[in-house]
């Protein structure tokens, strides 16, 4: 997934968009041994396939299991109506053009039930299909892609054929023939009964398309623009598009100027968090019609925890759209990489990686900011990612917002519901180092430390990264609590469902105070009080140990800390809690994990936000 950023800018700006050359026919099963299985791709004589790649896809789990990179070849002058015929294959193969150099002399294709092929242009697709059945789990292949022709082992020898040329994810089958018939590699499909037209159709000219504003606020149209041409006359451009996989609509697209057609998709089609599917669609005067690749973005603002959205493999189903986000940063720039931009950002439904190559300069991500970011979805290793094409531009610092907590879980309940949790800011209590990872990192290693809760039924990872300061330093004395953000890295493939990992940003997340610690219980406690802190003058921390009265119901007991200016720097304890007695631990640390300096601090403990009692702390370094 780490190409991401020429994908990201062809996706956006379609480089790839009306498929001059298409999958014409697929030989993958012949009776006895398969060695004269092929491929064969179609398209305008003498075209160059520079960046095209064809994916060979298992229909166990999704994974591509052979990528063959058709970079130099070219399409041959076979001038059949102005087509001629590529031919991939052993070679045996009648007419083969090419023999990549990691083809076996047999069992290259997979023969079904189901498997894809998958032809990509600089990475977007723009042609493919599934045969002998509908396959998931690989973000390039949808239902619609599905073919009925079959073949098998029996004599005679068949092929899959292409009768027409286009391209539609909902739709492939109407371009192939119904049934298996004899392969004809290097030449048109007759036997099928392909009959290719001298009138080539419309060309959508991908590199023009253009859409505006690059995600839309729901009160907003979507303005999309291609340049459009024929050798004869353009009678038609649609703009075509879906709202979260519904039914095709249509807008029309005008000719503006030259062959530039522009078209909106309406802001009343769609509301924030929407998904939106487009394409464009031409006619000529034969009549003949052209597609291009199509696209997709989140409108408006979308919940983190939406983009998480995956199949049962683990997979993104959401690979490659557009979004934008609004999170508060959990992570600064700096603390996981010196060299790019990886950090975390949280909202209300979840946490996301926002992560890009290098790292611009002039760009602070602030632990505690608000930031707003358009970016296109990525995996890497089964973590949900968030990539801006453009780091200064795309990221946008709303200033100060509400630093959230971290979530208190076991081990155990986090790897119940692990992608729930990926990305956001966790911690755990009492967890002991099992001794079957590896070893505390010396200065400037990473480790993988295994550890567990519960005697050793339920382990993840502590990641130690050498960007922080953690490597290096001495080991805890174990069991300690332990806080950071859950992440993962599976890089075993399909099925994306391990490798979870609690990866902390600073010491200050190893052994940290976890919540408020009954003291007693409140059935002498009459008055609310703070008692002083111990010790005082103190450093680097100091315990405060408060009472709250019965009052027949929970009350909500907030203990602050604040600076001689009067500015609230650190909140121990908000929430609802019984009559008693209670104990809590001050760092000496703001929310934000800063350490602040020597000086005189004061402790506010209110109840039902009304009641108050203050102490005077008193911090000496």
């Amino acid at each position: 997934m780490r190409g991401f950023l020429l994908t990201l800018f062809l996706l956006f700006w379609a480089t790839a968009a009306f498929a001059q050359v298409y999958i014409n026919e697929l030989d993958y099963d012949q009776p006895g041994s398969d060695t004269q299985e092929f491929i064969e791709l179609v398209g305008p004589t003498n075209s160059s396939l520079n960046g095209y790649t064809i994916e060979l896809v298992n229909g166990n789990g999704g994974g591509v299991y052979r990528s063959v990179d058709l970079a130099g070849q070219t399409i041959p002058d076979d001038n059949v109506a102005g087509y001629g015929f590529f031919v991939i294959g052993n070679p045996t193969v009648p007419n083969v053009d090419f023999t990549p150099g990691d083809w076996a002399s047999q069992d290259n294709v997979q023969n079904g039930a189901p498997d894809g092929i998958v032809l990509k242009l600089n990475g977007v697709v723009v042609d493919g299909f599934s045969y002998e059945g509908v396959l998931s789990g690989n973000p390039d292949i949808t239902a619609g892609m599905a073919i009925t022709p079959t073949e098998n082992s029996s004599p005679p020898n068949l092929s899959v054929g292409r009768v027409t040329l286009g391209f539609d994810p909902n739709n492939q089958d109407q371009f192939f023939a119904a049934e298996a018939h004899d392969p004809s590699p290097g030449a048109q499909n007759a036997a099928h009964g392909q009959i290719l037209s001298g009138d080539p159709p419309p060309v959508i000219n991908g590199a023009s398309i253009a859409r505006t504003p690059k995600i839309p606020d729901a009160d907003q149209n979507t303005t999309v623009s291609a340049e459009v041409t024929d050798n004869s006359a353009v009678t038609l451009v649609e703009l075509r598009y879906r709202i979260n996989g519904g039914a095709q609509q249509a807008a029309a697209m005008v000719n503006t100027s030259g062959d530039t057609y522009t078209g909106d998709i309406p802001e009343s089609a769609y509301n924030d968090a929407d998904r939106v599917e487009y394409w464009v669609y031409a006619e000529d005067d034969f009549p003949q019609g052209s597609e291009s690749a199509h696209f997709n973005f989140f409108a408006g603002n979308t919940p983190v925890f939406d983009l998480h959205a995956a199949g049962s493999n683990g997979v993104l189903l959401y690979l490659d759209y557009d979004a934008r986000v609004t999170g508060v940063a959990t992570v600064a720039h700096g603390v996981f990489s010196t060299t790019n931009l990886d950090v975390y950002l949280q909202d209300a439904s979840g946490g996301i990686n926002l992560f890009a190559f290098g790292l611009e300069p002039g760009l602070t991500i602030t632990v505690g900011n608000s930031y707003t970011v358009t970016g296109a979805v990525d995996q890497f290793n089964g973590k949900t990612e968030i990539i801006p094409e453009n780091q200064l531009t795309e990221i946008i610092d709303n200033g100060p917002g509400v630093l959230p907590g971290a979530v208190v879980k076991t081990i155990a309940e986090f790897l119940a519901d692990a992608e729930t949790y990926e990305g956001m800011l966790v911690a755990i209590a009492q967890v002991t180092n099992t001794g079957a990872g590896q070893a505390w990192p010396a200065l400037d290693s990473d480790a993988n430390v295994e550890i567990t809760d519960d005697g050793g039924a339920s382990r993840i990872i502590l990641r130690i990264d050498r960007d922080t300061d953690i490597d290096g330093s001495p080991e805890p004395a174990w069991p300690v609590n332990v806080r950071g953000i859950l992440t993962q890295f599976d890089n075993g493939g399909a099925p994306l469902d391990t490798g979870y990992q609690v990866q902390p940003r600073s010491l200050e997340d190893i052994d940290i105070i976890l919540g408020v610690e009954p003291v007693s219980g409140g059935e002498l406690v009459r008055t609310l009080k703070l008692h002083g802190n111990y010790p005082n003058p103190f450093n680097p921390a100091t315990t405060l140990r408060f009472d709250v009265p019965a009052s027949g119901q929970a009350a909500a007991v907030e203990l602050a800390v604040y600076n001689a200016l009067g500015q609230k720097i650190a909140v121990l304890v908000n929430e609802k809690l019984a009559a008693g007695r209670y104990e809590v631990q001050w760092n000496g640390r703001s929310d934000a994990g800063a350490a602040v300096p020597s000086g005189v601090y004061f402790a506010v403990l209110s109840l039902d936000r009304s009641e108050q009692q203050v102490a005077k702390m008193v911090l000496m370094k």
